[in-house]
């Protein structure tokens, strides 16, 4: 196959999986705009309304680890596709649903495909650009696709819900993903699989470990850190994953090599990433509260409010790469975090009556640009010195990062905002008292992440600082 040929091939298949990311990256949160006409429609309970959102998450975070490494094992077009198909099928039982059991099994369907095809995009984009400027160019654009999904995710649930009904959020997955697949099977190449096995006490451990952690975490949300069920699933997880380590170290074809860890920029990148998801991803949720309850936006505007910072994140992405080349990942990856906490801080200014223009626009901006710069950064961190037998396996453990730190992230920082509150003067059940939770929440949030950013400081200086140029 000539060159151009090869070069055009490529660039198709990072099409595809660049769509495929868009699509479920917007999925991952679009149903919540959706909660209230699901509840009218199909009878649920206010507790059983949250497991519409929670089945998703649930099965999806804890079969992140999972999914990337089955992708180096089975082959990352086989698993892709797999994925995709089950993603999709799910998607059609869900907009087809007419009992609540039969849409909390469809969208736990659905957290079990898109366990498996987010790893592995990110995967075959490792594979299919070698390391250097060419694999980073390929990042940023791909980052940029991640968060614009998640930034219109609102936007477009509400546009969909709106005009049709919940139903829609689900079904136009469905021609999506069969173009994906068909578009897939005919143009993405076979790659090179690892031999060996599958680690099944690795997997079960892993898996049962992820899952509960994140049942934890989700359980925190909805009762309290000391709840028994909250502490009973954590010390389950915390002993599973414990033993995981164990067993890795003495299994001649371990699940998660444990020799990966011993690459410092890659451990560095995968503590930093949910630091920094769980600070971002509670900032995003109590400022959607803020916006419905205290502004009292609709739904649609937002949506719009959020979509109007994403040109920020973007830029953010599609210039790392020039940023790396100039500075170095030693300087970047630092100040990436230092903007997302100097927006946060302008956040705080956030009140009852506050102008969206002048004090969430900005800070939302700022904070978004430190996204862009930052994530692209940490994951080439993550990748820069990885064989091509492990991209599945780094690739599950940079995304469940990142999700079970934004999971944990907003337990914290909700509870903070609460401790904030009911310390306000003002009436506990007022606005003022509300708002003051929330500036509460979001100092913490920028205190704990300029401190990890004089950690990086330190971490990343000479001789990583030229790291990624």
């Amino acid at each position: 196959m000539m060159k151009t040929q090869l070069v055009a091939r490529r660039r198709l298949v990072f099409a595809i999986i660049c769509l495929t990311q868009f699509f479920m990256i917007v999925n991952s949160t679009i149903v919540v705009i959706a909660l209230p006409p699901i509840q009218r429609d199909l009878g649920f309970g206010v507790e059983g309304l949250t497991w519409v959102v929670n089945s998703y998450l649930l099965v999806f975070g804890g079969f992140l680890l999972l999914g990337g490494r089955i992708a180096d094992i089975f082959g990352r077009k086989q698993v892709f596709l797999i994925g995709v198909s089950v993603y999709t099928v799910a998607s059609l039982f869900a907009g087809l649903a007419t009992t609540a059991e039969i849409l909390l099994a469809a969208r736990s369907l659905q957290g079990l495909g898109a366990a498996v095809v987010i790893p592995t995009t990110l995967s075959i984009l490792l594979a299919s650009f070698p390391p250097g400027p060419e694999r980073r160019r390929a990042l940023s654009i791909w980052a940029a696709f991640n968060f614009t999904g998640a930034s219109v995710s609102l936007f477009v649930g509400g546009l969909l819900t709106h005009t049709l009904s919940w139903s829609a959020i689900f079904l136009v997955n469905v021609p999506v993903g069969l173009i994906v697949v068909a578009a897939a099977a005919r143009w993405m190449p076979m790659w090179t699989r690892i031999s060996g096995s599958i680690d099944l006490g690795g997997a079960l451990l892993v898996t049962s470990g992820s899952v509960l952690l994140v049942y934890a975490v989700l359980n925190a949300r909805q009762e309290s850190w000391i709840s028994p069920t909250t502490l009973a699933a954590g010390i389950v997880a915390v002993i599973l994953l414990g033993t995981l380590t164990l067993v890795e170290h003495f299994h001649s074809a371990p699940l998660i090599t444990p020799s990966i860890f011993r690459e410092r920029t890659l451990t560095i990148a995968v503590v930093t990433l949910p630091i920094m998801a769980g600070g971002v991803m509670a900032v995003g949720v109590l400022m959607t509260l803020y916006f419905q309850n205290i502004r009292e936006y609709s739904p649609l505007q937002t949506g719009m409010a959020f979509l109007a910072p994403t040109g920020m994140v973007v830029i953010g992405s599609l210039t790392t790469n020039h940023m790396l080349r100039w500075l170095g990942a030693g300087i970047v990856a630092p100040a990436a975090l230092f903007l997302i906490a100097a927006g946060t801080i302008l956040l705080t200014r956030v009140g009852p009556n506050s102008e969206y223009v002048t004090v969430a626009l900005p800070g939302l901006s700022v904070m978004n640009l430190g996204v862009g710069y930052g994530s692209v950064t940490l994951i080439g961190l993550a990748t820069a010195k990885l064989p091509n037998t492990d991209t599945g396996l780094v690739s599950g453990l940079v995304r469940a990062a990142e999700q079970i730190g934004g999971a944990l992230g907003i337990a914290v920082y909700s509870s903070a905002a609460a401790v904030g509150t009911a310390s306000s003067a003002a009436p506990t059940h007022s606005g003022t008292a509300i708002v003051n939770g929330y500036q509460f929440a979001f100092w913490c949030v920028a205190a704990v992440i300029i401190c990890w950013c004089l950690f990086l400081m330190v971490a990343l200086r000479k001789p990583h600082q030229s790291l990624l140029r």
